[in-house]
């Protein structure tokens, strides 16, 4: 997703006033990130493989308001 198309997502779905990084909310799965959960069970491994595998680098990872996510299209 480029910087563009996310304005747009926002735009389109009247976010503009919107807290986008809370728990609920469905702009991490629009940047294509999954949580570590969700990452674990698409690799069918368990939660802690996962956070080695990103400190290894094997896949890219980034924490939103303490929340863990892993990049989807590195799975």
């Amino acid at each position: 997703m480029t910087g563009r198309e996310l304005i747009f997502y926002i735009l389109i779905n009247g976010l503009e006033d919107e807290d986008v990084f809370n728990d609920t909310s469905v702009l991490p799965k629009a940047l294509g990130l999954v949580t570590i959960e969700e990452a674990a069970t698409i690799l069918r491994t368990g939660v802690e493989s996962v956070r080695a595998m990103a400190m290894m680098g094997l896949l890219t990872n980034v924490a939103i308001n303490g929340r863990e996510y892993i990049l989807r299209r590195n799975i």
